[in-house]
């Protein structure tokens, strides 16, 4: 019941408006000198409201070790060129086991195919995946969630530079934002955002991701064909 729930709501976030202003943005996926696949977005934005729908899937190399697919819809408005989300849905595939997470209105459900269905407070703040994609300038710091955990994100660090990326791949002038997220667990992390202009929009050419003692997440944003 749940997941034909889900599947349903994912349906009706994908419907967007004619008119709107719309892209299509497509990264590949590196976990050091592993590549690790693809995350493909597409989204519209109608006055101040934005719906968003992706995909993340893991290939190559890193599939000798982890296999993993994601789906995600979000919803939300944008004030002063940052994301507030109000809808977020996450279809997550890990070998034979599947997990949907969707959160609105306070609460986050987790429906997994073997343990069945919780229901949780929703974190507070915005989701991941449209404080990455969306915001068109450094912020200096955002309460941010997974749809299970949240984030504590403080700005440390803006400057500009030219970004190279090499053939394939989105390249020039460029502001980084270099960010750090802290979780209620202690844990914490460091994200580089370069953000450049493309397409009449600004958006995220590279993403790097840094945790200790593990090679970094990067993210590189394709020219589009």
């Amino acid at each position: 019941m749940f997941r034909a729930a889900c599947l349903l709501v994912f349906i009706s976030l994908s419907s967007f408006c004619i008119g709107a202003e719309s892209a299509k943005l497509l990264f590949d996926a590196r976990v050091g000198w592993l590549s690790a696949g693809t995350l493909s977005l597409s989204f519209e934005i109608d006055n101040s409201m934005y719906e968003m729908l992706g995909d993340i899937q893991t290939s190559g190399s890193i599939e000798k070790f982890l296999r993993w697919r994601g789906r995600f819809a979000v919803t939300g408005s944008i004030v002063d060129e940052i994301p507030y989300s109000n809808a977020y849905l996450l279809i997550a595939d890990s070998d034979r086991k599947r997990t949907i997470t969707f959160a609105t209105a306070g609460t986050t459900t987790i429906h997994t195919s073997s343990e069945g269905s919780e229901a949780l407070d929703e974190p507070q703040g915005t989701d991941l995946m449209s404080v990455l994609f969306l915001s068109g300038s450094c912020f200096e710091e955002r309460k941010v969630h997974d749809g299970e955990d949240a984030y504590d994100v403080v700005l440390v660090n803006r400057k500009t530079t030219f970004l190279r990326q090499g053939t394939n791949f989105v390249s020039g002038q460029a502001t980084i934002c270099d960010y750090r997220f802290f979780d209620d667990k202690g844990g914490r992390r460091k994200v580089s955002i370069w953000l450049v202009q493309w397409n009449g929009r600004v958006v995220p050419a590279r993403i790097q991701v840094r945790l200790p003692l593990r090679p970094d997440g990067i993210l590189k944003l394709r020219v589009a064909k």
